[in-house]
This record gives structure tokens, C-alpha cells and sequence, in this order.
């Protein structure tokens, strides 16, 4: 998906529906090919919003692809942060950790604890922290 502006991307992602599995290696291919297909990217940030529980791959596939992307951006001379943030009290926190270290420049780890009635609440202040960060070196 590529979007040339706020109201393409929106229209874009309300058709998307989120549901049923986790697959970060997925994800960390579909990050590889768009930064090879974008020649002129220079900055790059990626929010991640997960339980972090990868519902299709074991964790030395995931470790494995993790490094792929981390070499790909590395030689790529990008610069890159990956914000994550966990929910559920299962969430894996150690993983979410390591994705928010991988980028060129340190990145950030929130946990929002979807047992707290004020969940909600938190989920937008996360966002919002999320959002900040990354539009600080305008590569959102």
C-alpha cells in the first residue's frame, strides 16, 4: 500500500481488517521490500501495536528475519526507529523490547494493560508518545 497523503492512507487502512494471526516475519519482509522499492527513503519509523506473539513462526525464524531487516537498514544508510507497544497481560515483553532496539536510532517499548478499565485511555496517550517520536524526524 502506498498512500500520497493523510486521506489516501486513512482510506486505505478502514479497508484493511485486523484479525486472526500474528506474523512478524511477514511484516518484517513487506518493511525489506518497501525500502528497497523506495530509493529516495531516508528516515523510517514503524509503530508496532501487538500482543507480540507471533501466532506463525517459531521465535529463531522471527530472531532470524529481525537481522535481515536490522543488515537491510544498516546498509541502506536509513535512519530508523521501531516504537512498539504491547497489550494483554500475555504480551511478550523481552521480544517487543528487541524490535524497539533494532533501528538505527533507539526507539521505545510501552505496555498497556487492556485489564485496566482506563486501557482506552492509555492506548491514545501510548499512540500519541508513539506518534511524537517518530514525526520528530519526520520518517512516520
Amino acid at each position: 500500500m502506498e498512500a500520497r497523503n493523510f486521506a489516501d492512507y486513512q482510506r486505505e487502512i478502514s479497508k484493511s481488517k485486523a484479525g486472526g494471526s500474528t506474523n512478524f516475519v511477514a511484516v518484517f519482509q513487506f518493511i525489506e521490500k518497501f525500502i528497497k522499492q523506495t530509493a529516495s527513503l531516508r528516515d523510517l519509523s514503524i509503530i508496532f501495536f501487538t500482543d507480540g506473539c507471533d501466532t506463525c513462526n517459531n521465535m529463531k525464524e522471527i530472531l532470524a528475519s529481525l537481522d535481515k531487516l536490522k543488515s537491510l537498514i544498516t546498509k541502506s544508510e536509513i535512519s530508523s526507529r521501531f516504537l512498539t507497544i504491547g497489550f494483554t497481560n500475555e504480551h511478550d515483553a523481552v521480544f517487543l523490547n528487541r524490535i524497539a532496539q533494532a533501528g538505527t536510532d533507539l526507539g521505545n517499548f510501552f505496555f498497556v494493560d487492556t485489564a485496566n478499565s482506563d486501557y482506552p485511555d492509555k492506548i491514545k496517550d501510548c499512540l500519541q508518545s508513539s506518534l511524537s517520536m517518530a514525526q520528530e524526524e519526520e520518517g512516520l
